[in-house]
């Protein structure tokens, strides 16, 4: 089973971190209902056992996001990928921007940005691999059931990248001996986030990125 890289931007044009202050009484709630009824009918649940006890204990988004690293990125995730994907006054929270490929192409632009100056534009740039905490910013923690990991970019981290890409892409496009290192094309990836934020410029909104099994 193969990894792949999605993003999605918010309907409502708010941060993910609006949005879960905004919703935080009620994710706990749909969370707390969602975990005891797969207890009850499976005897299992999507949510680990201790990031639920962790949100018990907590009960306002302050409180929320000083919780344990593992555990926050765990719900955060949680509240990504299957709370904000159910109806919001009959509108989802958050809708998909393509294209939507395989984490392994991105893999020829990962090394060319790993070796950019610029470790600002490296940092934002490993987040489509390594995730980014909501707490702090450090590479995601995954569940040990789950590799998914959520990262995000601001409208002002994405106008950075931008401009370090078209650099890189403008250089190297020109002659395809630079673009190709053996069989790896080093701009595939570069090529599919700048499409991404072309696509969502006129939004003028976070991305939100999942790295998740395909």
């Amino acid at each position: 089973m193969g990894r792949r890289i999605v993003y999605y931007i918010p309907n409502n044009n708010q941060t993910l971190k609006v949005n879960l202050k905004k919703n935080f009484r009620d994710f706990k709630k749909w969370l707390t209902n969602k975990h005891k009824s797969d207890m009850r009918n499976w005897d299992e649940s999507e949510i680990s056992q201790i990031s639920f006890d962790q949100i018990q204990k907590v009960s306002n988004f302050e409180e929320f996001i000083q919780l344990p690293k593992q555990n926050l990125d765990e719900l955060v995730c949680n509240f990504v990928l299957d709370y904000c994907d159910l109806s919001n006054n009959g509108e989802k929270f958050y809708e998909i921007v393509y294209p939507m490929v395989n984490s392994w192409k991105y893999n020829g632009s990962t090394q060319l940005i790993n070796r950019n100056e610029n470790i600002e534009v490296r940092k934002l740039w490993n987040y489509l691999d390594k995730g980014r905490s909501f707490q702090n910013d450090e590479p995601f923690t995954p569940i040990i059931t789950s590799e998914e990991k959520i990262g995000f970019w601001s409208v002002q981290e994405q106008l950075i990248l931008k401009r370090e890409l078209d650099i890189v892409y403008n250089k190297l496009n020109k002659d395809k001996t630079l673009r190709f290192l053996g069989n790896i094309d080093l701009l595939y990836g570069i090529e599919c986030v700048l499409q991404i934020i072309e696509a969502v410029k006129e939004f003028n909104v976070e991305i939100v990125i999942n790295k998740e099994e395909c």
